[in-house]
């Protein structure tokens, strides 16, 4: 390749990433849904235990926010969406991936996207990671109606940067939420909270926070 198509190369690239950081990517509209999900606490347990997790900054790898629920191992989980406006909730398995990079979900636990729609249209997903999967877990699209059994909390074996865990203490399933359209965002839960299953606020899907690791209340 010559001197010349080298230099052009790079100023191609150079202008096109540009551009990009300009625009900013992706755009997406900042207007909330005229209902949103509130997602409910799926078993007893504990906001951001030891202060680690704050829903503000923790790394929520694409979502909105993100934070961890704790509880040792062998609690069941459960799916409790809510509409804000009383209306009907569907949801739908709109992704499935291994933690932790690893070949199986016997490595560090499976991650599930729940989708979820209401009156309002489709708002987005709910996140569960670090989660043990009953039988052979859920497919893709299938239905996760209210009440739907998730899976158990687990103690897997340490995964360091991803799942550092040494005692039952440290057991937890990361939770994240992702809207559509304007950003979702967490229940002001103070850390260490004591939380309760099927009532205790998680945080909201569809909601109104103007951008990424934002209380809702």
């Amino acid at each position: 390749m010559s001197t010349r198509l080298i230099a052009r190369t790079v100023l191609s690239i150079v202008g096109t990433v540009s551009m990009v950081l300009a625009v900013g990517l992706p755009y997406r509209s900042t207007s909330a849904a005229a209902t949103w999900v509130e997602v409910r606490a799926p078993f007893n347990g504990y906001w951001d235990r030891w202060g680690w997790s704050p829903p503000s900054t923790h790394n929520a790898y694409g979502a909105d926010w993100a934070t961890d629920y704790y509880q040792v191992p062998n609690a069941n989980g459960y799916w409790y969406p809510v509409s804000s406006g009383g209306d009907s909730v569907s949801t739908r398995v709109s992704n499935i991936y291994n933690n932790c990079g690893g070949a199986s979900w016997t490595y560090a636990g499976i991650s599930y996207n729940f989708e979820v729609t209401n009156g309002s249209g489709t708002l987005g997903y709910f996140q569960w990671a670090h989660v043990y999967p009953t039988g052979s877990g859920f497919s893709w699209w299938a239905s996760v109606p209210y009440g739907t059994f998730i899976g158990y909390t687990y103690r897997w074996g340490r995964v360091t940067g991803c799942w550092d865990v040494d005692n039952d203490n440290g057991v937890h399933w990361h939770i994240a939420g992702y809207n559509n359209s304007a950003y979702s965002c967490y229940a002001p839960n103070t850390t260490g909270s004591s939380l309760t299953a099927a009532t205790s606020l998680l945080g909201a899907v569809g909601a109104n926070a103007t951008g990424y690791g934002q209380s809702c209340w």
